[in-house]
């Protein structure tokens, strides 16, 4: 499964890949040393090498430096970047959704409902029964109206991705039609009256 790190203008593009349960890093914005150099360039460089990850980013210019280790984001609505990137690298986002903590991108491991009570509102300990949870930040996931909604989107937008393309294929030009309808001739009105038997 393929690895990715995020620049720090897909904040939310990375939420996203991660509920969709893909090995997502973040490098939030860092300030530039030269005015003319990208901001993030050697930084995100120096994660793609060290973790093989292939590096998203909006921007063309931390693209074209870094070449095929990045991959440019055209879009800046986050539902249609993660159409873009998957429908671009042939991602699944179902396969593995929800198997990520949205935070830290830390796999998660199933939580004891027991162990998961003080950890939880008790409305929630009271009415769930199956809890995951993130071991690097403590964090408690269950089953809820939000986890539905996600599921939904994801499902949603990979339906889309998956879609063959039904559109029909382009007509001919059909012949211009007069602005006005054609004169009728003298006698077409009567004549093409019914008459009576």
């Amino acid at each position: 499964m393929r690895r990715f790190v995020c620049d720090g203008t897909l904040g939310a593009l990375c939420r996203w890949l991660r509920a969709a349960g893909h090995d997502t890093a973040f490098l939030g914005p860092v300030r530039r040393v030269r005015r003319d150099e990208p901001a993030q360039a050697d930084s995100l460089l120096e994660c793609a090498v060290r973790e093989e990850r292939l590096v998203l980013t909006r921007s063309p210019r931390v693209a074209e430096r870094l070449g095929p280790r990045a991959h440019l984001v055209q879009d800046d609505v986050v539902f249609h970047q993660i159409l873009e990137v998957s429908r671009a690298l042939d991602l699944s986002l179902v396969k593995h959704a929800l198997t990520r903590c949205r935070e830290d991108n830390t796999p998660l491991v199933p939580v004891d409902p027991q162990a998961a009570r003080g950890r939880v509102p008790p409305y929630v300990a009271a009415t769930q029964h199956s809890f995951v949870g993130c071991p690097s930040c403590g964090r408690v996931y269950w089953g809820a109206t939000h986890r539905d909604s996600m599921l939904q989107r994801l499902e949603e937008l990979e339906a889309l991705r998956t879609a063959v393309s039904q559109v029909a294929p382009p007509r001919p030009p059909a012949e211009a039609a007069p602005p006005w309808p054609a004169p009728l001739g003298h006698g077409t009105a009567t004549a093409a009256r019914r008459r009576p038997p």
